[in-house]
């Protein structure tokens, strides 16, 4: 089915599902007006795994290969 074939309300729901999680994303990192909440934060937030393996070794890897579907922002929500 090409693009043009397919009905405008099912176009504007896959539209919505893909914009959904980096809307969601950009309201999640908190606003601290409070020093001390905000050191808090910053000592107890998830932080980013930067794998060092690449290609095939990550992918065999299944503590790093969580996710691999996922843009960068979805995997940092998840």
């Amino acid at each position: 089915m090409l693009y043009s074939q397919v009905p405008n309300r099912v176009c504007a729901h896959i539209r919505t599902i893909s914009s959904t999680a980096a809307a969601f994303t950009m309201s999640h990192s908190p606003k601290y007006d409070d020093p001390e909440k905000q050191s808090l934060y910053k000592l107890y937030r998830p932080e980013r795994v930067t794998p060092t393996q690449k290609g095939y070794q990550l992918l065999n890897l299944s503590r790093l290969n969580k996710g691999m579907a996922f843009t960068l922002t979805e995997r940092m929500y998840l």
